[in-house]
């Protein structure tokens, strides 16, 4: 009796691996975030537990490019501030997780770049 309330968990956790092989990273971002809201308690833990892990990547992201002006994964496409060949910054919003509004994006890639560019014309 005590495992039939983990069975919804069950289902999502399938569910879930099934996407990884259909979906693109960001929308398994955006899945997981999503269902950290879900009524069911241990539905939620659940997603809350995979989100706190899934999203340090981009946290970690975010937090080089702000105050370092570096992009540590430009060259896995996973993020969505990207570097050109010739050095250009350019901001893709085709890769925004949908839970991170298009002006707080756009406040990131901004505070961001500066730092680039100063950081870029002092040689560091």
């Amino acid at each position: 009796a005590s495992l039939k309330k983990y069975c919804l968990v069950f289902e999502d956790i399938l569910k879930l691996i099934d996407t990884f092989e259909k979906k693109s990273l960001l929308e398994i971002i955006d899945i997981i975030h999503q269902n950290c809201t879900s009524v069911n308690f241990l539905k939620r833990k659940f997603y809350k537990r995979i989100d706190y892990f899934s999203m340090r990547p981009l946290l970690e992201d975010i937090w080089f490019w702000i105050v370092y002006g570096y992009l540590p994964s430009h060259d896995l496409n996973k993020f969505f501030i990207k570097l050109s060949k010739d050095g250009d910054v350019k901001l893709e919003m085709s890769n925004v997780p949908s839970f991170i509004s298009e002006s707080l994006c756009r406040k990131i890639y901004f505070s961001g770049k500066v730092v680039y560019f100063f950081s870029k014309n002092n040689g560091n």
